[in-house]
């Protein structure tokens, strides 16, 4: 019944009219070449069905593929007759028939391409032939438009509408490759490949999704060996086209074809790559909202690609403006997913990282100047940070851990303080993504998690603060990738020597970090990163200098054994960092003084016995510094030479106590609470050296670190003591508190004027002669015109003890 039903629909009266116009048409098409076989005439009458032949209606596609079928069978009868008669006198000239290029097909150098004509490129061919002995070998002229002709018909070739369309457009591409033949001069010759289409033809009719596929993926090997080199672009620039034809298996066969095209043909394209990469871009941008097969395919089409001139496609690839667009991120990530790929990336993303240019540095008025971001170094962190996206490369990414750990934290700390440019993304944001990535995909978890413990984070992005986050991500490194460390330890000596002021800042914030975690255990490290950090003690930059200064004191961390071989050169270095005069912050002089507190808790006194007064007269000047952590540091490392004050330094070490003695009692009661805990500490550490038991336990009882201290009455009843035990010193000590009257803070010229007043008022009247009353007199008046309220009370109340001199 179906069957009698689709016979009568067949003879319907529409159906037999529309059979008879279609063969009118053919008939006509026929004509049309019989009286003008050129490709002149071929191209207007393709042009004019062309169409229909990507119309919204599948019938219609069939039926302009039928015509267009029967349009190539009788051009290849034409031209095969007038390639047959070109040796042989003919009613008409052969060489008429010129076969000129398409206008939508110029030649690479965008010249239109000279004309060929058909009977006489047949017959040069022949006559080349016999003139070089090859008789039936093949010429080197080709059908012009051929590439265009071929490349339209593709996506019909996988058309869902019906396995008759199919069969027509391969059938048509067919007949245009035996057109092909005929005009380089190979028509009378087998050809295999041209003859196989014959089978695709037939398997073409099964609608199954993966029959087509395996059509199409077959098709594309046919292609790859009959499109000549010179129309190798001709043909993929019109296919490219298909990938967005309406129909979504049209243009996933397209896909297949063009993907089969460059796996097979590939290699010869390296100097069109740049172009053939625009154009996909191109497509996938418009393949947006299309299916995803589609774009699927095109993405592998690209790494297809790539995998014959992969340098030449990253260079593409990072050609293209930031921020990189989806296109171009999926682009970067689908190359990345084969490891083939990967790895060589890696390589050219990393060597750019550690060569190229972070920025550019401009100066500009009182010796300041402005970072500018280098685009490439941009563009690669952006690259590296999509590869490090994919899961597909963990085993790459374990395997070159030290190399991408030192690239993305040196490239971290390269950003940090560049000038945002407009338009462009934020390098320092950039950077820090990539690191993230990186720990992600390397499954640093310790790292993150101290980072996010210590709320560190933010120091990444600010160039004040920044050595404080490297440090916590260099401790955390020697605490959980130990076996890393020797590996990194040696691209940070190269980082150490480079000429940017930051990749070398970083590179000090590691290795000083390593030395203070004892290089994760690897001791034999440590002089290497000493003699580094040494080197770099002339640095022209303070910061990288006080980090190396950081790095040496971390010395007292290692184990005494090593710590002995050690602590020459660290004191050394430390006291060089002490007399560094391009210190305008004092950082260096601060990393100093912490560096040496800690190497004095572990040496004997026989190293520090040369140095001891020498340190104490250096630090002197650093308790009155602006820097509350300078005055600290300073007093905190004079409380800790103590240790070497009962040996045969003793005396000369008295002294110094005694001449600071003032400045520590004064500092008990300032405004900054760390130096007033380090005070109370190191007059405690002192007091036993002075051998005066009343005032040292008065230190012990009264100098609680958290406790509060009443210090009117403090300094009251200490000031007694000292006139009780050191009576010769009085004069000194008050001498000591009139140079504090021109203090910069008011807390300290109060201090001193009340210390002042309560050594005269408890002075015992035999002991005042060697007081110089009038001169101590006279700067107290002066305090009574000072510009702070505190100063003058306390001048007032010093004073008032006076009332019996």
């Amino acid at each position: 019944a179906a069957a009698a039903a689709a016979a009568s629909a067949a003879e319907s009266p529409a159906s037999i009219l529309m059979t008879r116009t279609l063969g009118s048409i053919k008939n006509l098409l026929a004509v049309v070449v019989e009286k003008d076989p050129t490709s002149s005439c071929l191209q207007h009458l393709v042009t004019f069905l062309n169409r229909w032949t990507t119309s919204a209606k599948g019938y219609q596609r069939e039926w302009v593929l039928d015509a267009y079928h029967s349009l190539l069978t009788n051009f290849l009868k034409q031209i095969e007759l007038l390639a047959g008669a070109a040796p042989a006198p003919a009613p008409v000239n052969p060489s008429d028939a010129v076969m000129p290029t398409p206008p939508t097909s110029p030649t690479p150098d965008g010249k239109p391409a000279a004309p060929i004509k058909v009977a006489a490129a047949a017959a040069d061919a022949k006559d080349k032939d016999k003139k070089d002995g090859k008789a039936g070998t093949t010429g080197n002229k080709t059908f012009e438009g051929l590439g265009k002709f071929l490349a339209d018909l593709v996506p019909r070739c996988s058309d869902p509408y019906s396995g008759k369309l199919r069969q027509a457009a391969l059938s048509s591409m067919q007949q245009l490759l035996r057109v092909n033949n005929v005009v380089t001069g190979e028509g009378g010759k087998e050809d295999v490949f041209v003859d196989a289409m014959t089978k695709l033809v037939e398997r073409s009719e099964n609608s199954d999704p993966n029959a087509q596929f395996a059509v199409v993926k077959d098709l594309a090997r046919v292609l790859a060996k009959k499109v000549v080199k010179e129309e190798m672009l001709k043909f993929l620039f019109p296919l490219m086209d298909g990938l967005m034809d309406r129909e979504a298996d049209a243009a996933s066969g397209a896909c297949v074809v063009l993907n089969g095209l460059f796996r097979q043909r590939g290699e010869e394209l390296g100097e069109d790559l740049d172009a053939l990469v625009t154009e996909l871009h191109v497509k996938l941008t418009n393949l947006a909202d299309r299916d995803e097969r589609v774009r699927t395919g095109v993405l592998r089409a690209v790494r297809t690609l790539a995998t014959h001139h992969l340098t030449v496609a990253v260079k593409r690839l990072l050609a293209f403006d930031l921020p990189y667009d989806k296109v171009v991120v999926d682009m970067w990530r689908t190359l990345c997913e084969e490891e083939a790929l990967s790895a060589p990336i890696l390589e050219h993303l990393l060597d750019m990282l550690n060569n190229g240019r972070p920025y550019d540095e401009t100066s500009k008025s009182k010796g300041t100047s402005v970072r500018a971001p280098t685009v490439p170094s941009m563009k690669a962190t952006a690259a590296l940070t999509e590869l490090l996206t994919m899961e597909e490369t963990e085993k790459l990414v374990a395997a070159k851990y030290p190399e991408i750990f030192s690239a993305t934290v040196v490239r971290l700390g390269s950003t940090i303080g560049i000038k945002l440019q407009p338009k462009q993304p934020c390098p320092n944001k950039d950077a820090l993504a990539a690191f993230k990535m990186f720990l992600t995909r390397s499954k640093s978890t310790a790292i993150s998690e101290a980072l996010d413990k210590a709320d560190l984070w933010p120091s990444l992005e600010n160039e004040a603060t920044c050595t404080d986050g490297f440090t916590c991500i260099a401790a955390a490194l020697c605490t959980s990738y130990k076996k890393e460390i020797a590996a990194v330890v040696d691209i940070m000596e190269a980082v150490l020597k480079r000429v940017y002021d930051q990749q070398r800042i970083v590179a000090a914030a590691v290795c000083a970090e390593f030395i203070n975690q004892q290089c994760g255990g690897d001791l034999t490290l440590i002089t290497r990163l000493k003699n580094g950090l040494l080197n770099k003690l002339v640095d022209s930059c303070h910061v990288v200098r006080m980090l190396c200064i950081r790095g040496l004191g971390n010395l007292a961390s290692v184990p005494d054994d090593h710590m002995k071989k050690h602590s020459t050169t660290a004191l050394s270095a430390m006291m060089a960092g002490m007399d560094d005069r391009d210190d305008p912050e004092d950082l260096i002089t601060l990393e100093a003084m912490k560096g040496l507190s800690k190497i004095i808790a572990k040496v004997e006194e026989d190293n520090i016995r040369a140095i001891l007064i020498n340190i104490s007269l250096r630090i002197r000047p650093c308790f009155e510094k602006e820097k509350p952590a300078v005055r600290a540091a300073a007093i905190v490392l004079f409380g800790n030479l103590s240790r070497f004050g009962d040996g045969p330094s003793k005396a000369p070490f008295l002294e110094q106590i005694h001449a600071n003695m003032v400045s520590l009692l004064l500092h008990l009661n300032e405004a900054d609470l760390d130096v007033r805990v380090a005070c109370k500490r190191a007059l405690k550490m002192l007091g036993p050296l002075l051998e005066a038991k009343k005032v040292n336990d008065m230190f012990i009882n009264h100098l609680r670190d958290e406790g509060s201290l009443h210090y009117g009455e403090f300094m009251n009843d200490l000031a007694k003591l000292l006139i009780e035990e050191f009576p010769e010193k009085i004069n000194f000590y008050t001498m000591g508190n009139v140079g504090f009257f021109k203090a910069d803070w008011k807390e300290i010229k109060a201090n001193a004027a009340m210390f002042a007043g309560f050594l005269l008022g408890n002075l015992p009247e035999s002991n005042r002669k060697v007081i110089t009353k009038e001169h101590v007199c006279g700067e107290l008046i002066r305090l009574l015109k000072d510009p702070q309220v505190i100063v003058r009370e306390r001048a007032a109340e010093a004073i008032s003890l006076l009332h019996d001199y």
